[in-house]
């Protein structure tokens, strides 16, 4: 399934939140690859949840590059236009 990403109690009057299967087996594949593997790899602008209810900035580890989502997004958009 794919949804919307505010699925709380407040957004679901005024406003349409939706959630869709992914029956696709391609298209599941597609998702992860050029969404969520891109995501957990981004290691620039994300940030880790604590169980302490804190939150921890991601940084690159020693000898690792700058992975960015949002600027992969961005190269993405600009070659597609």
């Amino acid at each position: 399934y794919i949804s919307s990403a505010d699925w709380m109690p407040r957004n679901l009057y005024s406003r349409v939140e939706t959630c869709v299967p992914i029956e696709e087996k391609a298209l599941r594949t597609r998702i992860n690859e050029e969404v969520f593997d891109l995501a957990f790899a981004d290691n620039v602008g994300s940030w880790e949840l604590l169980s302490s209810g804190e939150y921890l900035r991601v940084r690159p580890t020693e000898g690792e590059g700058e992975h960015s989502a949002h600027a992969v997004l961005l190269g993405r958009m600009a070659q597609a236009e």
